[in-house]
């Protein structure tokens, strides 16, 4: 919210009962009043159940508690800045953030993320990230389980996975060292192998952003996707052979291929933007989803 009202200062002049936030968020003195949201200041209802100060003040929860009281943001019709103090959570303010609206790809891109939906690659409920986070361990220790890093991390894994949560949703967490080694097999190569603990984390993210990469592959790529494994490449090549030799009525060829230190070589900057790109985009049109059923709720209730 300081961030939105450009870092705790309005710019504009004192707006009276109202607060001009899109000038406060330009962080402009040029007059926008054509696009200006204006809102009223709330008020807030007081320890004893009272309303006071409508329409002369307006506070906003934060998600920090400081001891038994929290922190929250104060805004007033006499000056132009954002205040923070702490006051006791048996006040009645604005808004309650459970949680800041941030996510882990850059903030420059001014891309907002957050999860309602099938197709979900975020959490905005703690409870949920917890659910998601045991099935992610379940999903990484399958087939894996006799392994000893995994055979390690059952012990107490309860602990452990809450512990992880924790970690990623105040945002702490930070991979581990990886194992390094060398494969012969099927050709030489550099293998670094994530511990167990990091590997659910990967199985979590999988199943967040899965579902918004999976519809942009082309069918003919294979390899961990569900459907996709060597039975339905074999079906696929006797097709195309069988299209491209008219039956086998002509010659056809087939190039083998690999390209050598493929995964090493990528360059990472341009694979991050890449991602985010689709991220974003993947969230403005869920964005535009939700408006429009917000746009119908809002008729259905009039109507009835």
């Amino acid at each position: 919210m300081s961030r939105f009202l450009s870092n705790n200062t309005l710019a504009g002049k004192k707006r009276g009962p109202e607060i001009n936030f899109l000038r406060s968020a330009l962080g402009t003195q040029e007059e926008v009043s054509d696009y200006s949201n204006s809102a009223p200041l709330a008020g807030n209802r007081n320890t004893t159940g009272a309303f006071n100060n409508r329409a002369t003040n307006a506070n906003f929860w934060s998600s920090s508690q400081s001891g038994s009281n929290a922190w929250n943001r104060n805004l007033n019709s006499s000056n132009a800045t954002v205040n923070r103090n702490t006051n006791s959570k048996a006040n009645g303010f604005s808004v309650r953030c459970l949680k800041d609206r941030e996510i882990y790809i850059v903030e420059t891109r001014h891309c907002l993320v957050s999860t309602a939906g099938k197709n979900k690659f975020m959490v905005d409920n703690y409870s949920q990230l917890k659910l998601d986070l045991f099935r992610a361990y379940y999903d990484a220790r399958k087939n894996k389980r006799n392994k000893l890093n995994s055979l390690a991390f059952e012990i107490d894994y309860e602990k452990k996975l809450l512990e992880l949560a924790d970690e990623i949703w105040n945002r702490r967490y930070s991979p581990g060292q990886s194992v390094c080694f060398i494969s012969h097999k099927p050709v030489k190569r550099e293998i670094f192998a994530a511990s167990f603990r990091d590997r659910v984390v990967h199985h979590l993210i999988y199943s967040y952003i899965n579902p918004i990469f999976e519809r942009l592959f082309i069918n003919d790529s294979y390899s961990c996707r569900p459907g996709k494994g060597t039975s339905y490449g074999i079906k696929r090549l006797d097709h195309f052979i069988r299209s491209c030799s008219e039956n086998y009525k002509k010659d056809c060829y087939i190039l083998k291929l690999d390209i050598r230190g493929y995964f090493m070589s990528i360059n990472r900057k341009i694979l991050y933007d890449k991602i985010e790109e689709v991220l974003c985009k993947h969230e403005r049109e869920r964005e535009r989803e939700r408006e429009r059923e917000r746009v119908n709720s809002a008729l259905i209730y009039f109507l009835t």
